[in-house]
């Protein structure tokens, strides 16, 4: 997918960037109840802050109930990274 990236605050040293990029992933239904996606994605900023920035995405989740979902969520990116596990309850 294409995309148009616009930030502002204080992080950038002009604070704002604004550029564009791509973002491929997949999708995959593994079983009934667990789902994985993977994406991975690139942006170049020319105006502001310019540069560049990358992010890689894996995220899964697994269905323990009709009501209950587990997920995982890995997040690395040029500047952040994190990992994030969490119970969601939907009702």
């Amino acid at each position: 997918f294409p995309e148009i990236d616009a930030d502002f605050g204080r992080a950038f040293s002009d604070s704002f960037r604004l550029g564009a990029g791509v973002t491929l992933g997949a999708e995959a239904q593994l079983t009934d109840a667990w789902k994985c996606l993977v994406s991975g994605s690139y942006w170049r900023y020319p105006w502001g802050d310019a540069g560049d920035d990358w992010r890689w995405f894996i995220g899964q989740s697994y269905a323990l109930d009709r009501n209950w979902v587990l997920r995982l969520e890995i997040d690395r990116r040029k500047r952040d990274n994190w990992t994030l596990l969490n119970l969601q309850h939907y009702f």
